[in-house]
């Protein structure tokens, strides 16, 4: 978490005692007033303010968020003798829906562990539901009392904490019980001279799995949380297209870091990463949701279709792809145009609102419904299988801005599906 404070990497997290903290104070202000309106003081000292009379402000610590040179997010920790407290969580405005606050919160775990702390705790208001959904998400759980303080002159807080420690992999869309198979066809022989990395790792197994057949095998991921015992493991941002450390491969797994990308608009990153950080030759093995022409259509600058399979996941069958790295240069704007253009022509052809769709929002919508009513309204069943309760809330948060909260009518719920779109 340490780093250079006066050139600060893209999306880098640098922690700081509040002393060094103090000499990003404008910085600090700025991002506390358009977090937290006419809550910040016009002057003083800020760490202070933003800390409390009720804490030590020299045994704070800061966790501040870079994005090239301006300051994306902030996190305020106060360590106590059997817990970590993040007791305060901003992120610039123009700068959410990009993964900062669960870096930042992800930041705060490991910064718990450094300190053998076994938990992470916060407060939180108890009408915050999705906020609330969010941390219970994460294996927070209440503690079973209300905290009031000086900044809880109205009603009190809701305490929650978490385990910092999460052992349990994750193994995205597929298991290696289906991939194996696969793999077994893809590589028809040894492997045992061959090299692959796992872009996108994660929590899961798979690179372990992986190191059993394959020479030299590294997993790769954007968080330093998902090193995996008895693997290589390097952390690398893929967004600007840079090859994976290690390069050259010989086969490139993702399992689910492509459909993940596309929700980021940033796939053009990962597919220009994969092909260089491919051999001559090289394939590039993709588990994805999305429909395999789709995936190809996407992929088609820099790879060539080999194979293609599906692999039954309960209603959405998972589509394994097997691409070849084409004999070209890759280019990232020329990349980042093309899959824009196809994900608008796909999406285009699948609308999310249509005559029959307007009709019956317009009787579900007769009187304004509360979000979490407008939810259930909005959204076939598939379609929130795929989109969950807290997405939807953040989103319509975005889609509002300053417009606040309160209920949503037809005409609102319409154009929010066409922003959503």
């Amino acid at each position: 978490m340490a780093g250079n404070l006066d050139s600060p990497a893209i999306g880098e997290i640098v922690w700081l005692s509040s002393a060094d903290a103090s000499q990003h104070a404008e910085a600090l202000r700025a991002l506390a007033t358009a977090c937290f309106p006419g809550a910040v003081p016009a002057d003083g000292d800020l760490l202070s303010a933003l800390a409390g009379p009720w804490h030590d402000l020299s045994a704070c610590e800061w966790l501040l968020a870079w994005h090239e040179s301006s300051l994306a997010g902030m996190a305020l920790l106060i360590p106590y003798s059997d817990s970590l407290q993040l007791s305060a969580l901003a992120v610039a405005p123009n700068m959410r829906r990009r993964g900062i606050g669960g870096r930042l919160q992800e930041a705060t775990r490991r910064r718990a562990m450094e300190l053998g702390l076994p938990r992470v705790c916060g407060s939180v208001d108890p009408d915050a539901e999705d906020l609330l959904r969010r941390y219970r998400a994460m294996g927070a759980t209440d503690d079973g009392s209300a905290l009031c303080c000086p900044g809880a002159l109205v009603k009190p807080k809701v305490r929650i904490s978490a385990p910092v420690v999460r052992e349990a992999p994750f193994e995205w869309l597929v298991e290696w019980s289906q991939c194996e198979p696969l793999l077994a066809r893809l590589l028809d022989g040894d492997a045992s001279s061959l090299s692959a990395v796992d872009l996108g790792c994660g929590t899961s197994h798979l690179a372990r799995r992986l190191a059993a057949r394959f020479g030299r095998v590294v997993g790769v991921d954007r968080d330093p949380k998902f090193r995996s015992d008895g693997v290589a493991f390097e952390v690398h941002d893929w967004s600007a297209g840079a090859a994976a450390p290690g390069a050259p491969y010989d086969v490139a797994f993702d399992k689910s870091s492509l459909d993940a990308t596309l929700a980021e608009d940033c796939a053009a990153g990962l597919l220009v990463c994969a092909f260089r950080s491919l051999a001559a030759g090289g394939r590039y093995m993709i588990c994805s949701l999305y429909p395999p022409d789709f995936v190809e259509a996407l992929a088609a600058p820099l790879f060539l279709p080999v194979t293609r399979e599906s692999v039954a996941r309960g209603d959405a069958p998972v589509a394994v792809l097997c691409l070849q790295k084409r004999e070209c240069a890759a280019d990232l704007a020329a990349m980042t145009a093309h899959c824009r253009g196809v994900q608008d022509a796909f999406f285009a052809a699948r609308p999310l609102v249509n005559e029959a769709r307007r009709a019956a929002l317009r009787v579900s919508f007769a009187n304004a419904l509360s979000l979490e009513d407008a939810y259930e309204a909005l959204f076939t069943a598939e379609e929130r299988r795929d989109y969950a309760r807290a997405d939807f809330l953040d989103d319509a948060a975005a889609f509002r801005g300053r417009r606040g909260g309160g209920g949503m009518g037809g005409e609102e719920a319409l154009a929010f599906l066409a922003f959503a779109q």
